[in-house]
């Protein structure tokens, strides 16, 4: 999956493709995808507007078997780990109760 934004807020579609065990490539915009993919170990961060550097990543993926398995593998594991059901009900739950304790003052 390559995802060539110029910003992303929260990139729901990285989420949803690493989940999925797909090995990913994105820009390196302001936020998101660079808080998400540690470059070379859960996908591939290239530089904005940058085609060449693109066009090496998909090579780099298209050519590369295991590495396609590694990136995959890592982002499924990172992505199940951190926005898991339990893991998330619980953040917002956090949130809640704190917001609760601060109207109840």
């Amino acid at each position: 999956f390559a995802l060539s934004s110029r910003w992303e807020g929260f990139p729901n579609v990285l989420i949803e493709a690493m989940a999925c065990g797909t090995p990913v490539i994105s820009t390196r915009c302001p936020y998101g995808p660079d808080e998400l993919i540690e470059d070379g170990v859960r996908g591939l961060l290239v530089p904005v507007d940058d085609e060449a550097a693109m066009t090496s990543a998909l090579d780099r993926l298209a050519d590369g078997a295991d590495l396609r398995r590694r990136l995959a593998e890592a982002g499924r594991r990172h992505v199940s780990r951190t926005f898991n059901l339990q893991r998330v009900c619980g953040e917002y739950a956090s949130m809640f109760r704190q917001l609760a304790a601060e109207v109840s003052r």
